[in-house]
């Protein structure tokens, strides 16, 4: 027969069967029972979304965060709360949230990715901070937030992607850190991000894109590192600020108008590992007087690669090299200008 005996909890339980009464059947019993003392462990938190009436819109759920599950309020949204349960920010899930000013990413994120045009046109969003779980940021991912001052990345981050124009147009940002996992800066990434001063490019990159750095006017400096081996086309264009530039010994290539319209520059060296210079590569350095060439054999020169370089502009070679250059395709037509390097 069985015996069948109720308790209020499991100390209840546990209580009654540490003395010498009769022990009942207790398995169906107690199970019962531990459904009513057990706390209750809330889901993991996913997304928050603060609206402009003040009231709040709590998304629940797990993985991806979509522009679905955030479209009936981009309108409205002034600010948003990115949760641990959230381990991607698919395409176009913020974009156009105009009235947004901040997006906050816990520390405790398990976020690894940042999809295509995620925070694209954010005009409002001032600040955010990438965790270090993220590997990569899609192309356009912050295209056109014209407000960002500030976007923060660790030097712990596992970022390895960084994809065309996700910075592009960004225009307040004044300064960013690419993590050592990044090998190249691609296209237009930091397009016309014109208050842009500064940036540290790390030893992993091996090639700067097609206009990555176009039009960034307030750019005054910036160290090329050695790892790299390739600059696009108009990489540098219209950096009117910069004034100085180091390009290591590994570059091969120098696209056309990489330098074009960077009127701050007033020299520059050129290493003996290039063996071409593109297409206008230096246009409108108005200001470049001295034009330093290791190379003993010339480089291939696209045509008009020092067009309208200031008027007493000098182009140095090895004293061995001399001769070779005057009568090199290209080169020839600065032969009054080409002398040996002192």
């Amino acid at each position: 027969m069985k015996f069948i005996k109720n308790f209020e909890n499991h100390v209840a339980y546990e209580t009654y069967v540490a003395t010498d009464y009769p022990k009942p059947n207790v398995s169906y019993c107690v199970q019962e029972n531990e459904t009513h003392y057990k706390a209750f462990v809330p889901p993991p938190f996913f997304c928050k979304l603060t609206l402009a009436n003040s009231n709040v819109v709590e998304i629940e759920g797990s993985g991806e965060l979509t522009r679905a599950m955030i479209s009936d309020y981009s309108a409205t949204c002034v600010s948003a709360k990115i949760g641990e349960a959230c381990t991607s920010i698919g395409m176009f899930a913020f974009s156009g949230c105009t009235a947004m000013t901040t997006c906050t990413i816990g520390n405790d994120s398990l976020l690894t990715s940042i999809g295509g045009t995620a925070f694209r046109n954010c005009y409002n969003l001032t600040s955010i901070t990438i965790p270090d779980s993220v590997t990569n940021i899609d192309a356009n991912a912050f295209d056109g937030c014209t407000a960002m001052t500030t976007c923060i990345i660790g030097n712990d981050s596992l970022l390895t992607s960084i994809g065309g124009s996700a910075f592009k147009g960004c225009s307040s940002l004044t300064s960013i850190n690419i993590p050592s996992g990044v090998t190249s800066i691609g296209q237009s990434v930091f397009y016309s991000d014109t208050s842009l001063t500064s940036i540290t490019i790390p030893n992993s990159v091996t090639s700067i894109g097609t206009q990555a750095f176009y039009l960034c006017s307030s750019l005054t400096s910036i160290n090329i590192p050695s790892s790299v081996t390739n600059i696009d086309a108009n990489a540098f264009y219209g950096c009117s600020s910069l004034t100085s530039i180091t390009i290591p010994n590994n570059i091969t290539s120098i696209g056309a108008n990489t330098f074009g319209y960077c009127r701050g520059l007033t020299s520059i060296t050129i290493p003996s590992s290039v063996t071409s210079i593109g297409y206008m590569a230096f246009n409108e350095c108005r200001n470049l007087v001295s034009i330093t060439v290791n190379a003993t054999t010339p480089p291939t020169l696209g045509d008009s690669a020092f067009y309208h370089t200031a008027d007493r502009l000098r182009i140095y070679v090895p004293s061995e090299s001399v001769e070779a250059y005057k009568t090199a395709d290209g080169w020839r037509n600065y032969a009054s200008i080409i002398q040996a390097i002192q």
